[in-house]
């Protein structure tokens, strides 16, 4: 689905005004102060995390790498875009059904605009190494 550029700049600004209230109720809320964890406390969470990760189905283990091709940069910029326009669309969704249910908002909002930052910021990282890599093989 092709947007023309007032469709886009009208869901950019109703995006930001969105992310604008999240980040300003995520930081009105009380928090509360914790203290840091300890060493013992530090080292049971490592084990619990292989313990975790020994149990995992096969089916949510990574797959091995995709080897490189000549198409690597073009799709790394299709990536960017995708990814771009997945977190645009997470959070105008968002924005929509806290406008429509009222119900426990703005908490559930707050968390599904968290999760959608973490994975954006997750797969931006991975398109970076993965460019990285093939600026580095096309250098050598």
């Amino acid at each position: 689905m092709r947007l023309t550029r007032a469709e886009v700049v009208s869901a950019a600004g109703a995006i930001a005004m969105a992310v604008t209230l999240f980040s300003i109720l995520a930081f009105a809320a009380p928090r509360q102060r914790e203290r840091p964890p300890s060493a013992g406390e530090i080292l049971q969470q490592e084990r619990d995390v292989k313990e975790m990760e020994q149990k995992r189905p096969p089916s949510m283990v990574a797959p091995e790498a995709v080897p490189s091709s000549k198409w690597d940069e073009r799709m790394i910029e299709l990536d960017l875009e995708a990814v771009d326009e997945a977190y645009r669309d997470t959070i105008s969704k968002l924005f929509a059904v806290w406008m429509r249910d009222p119900t426990g908002q703005p908490t559930r909002a707050i968390v599904g605009a968290q999760a959608a930052r973490r994975a954006y910021i997750l797969v931006r990282q991975g398109l970076e190494k993965r460019e990285a890599e093939r600026i580095e093989r096309e250098g050598k």
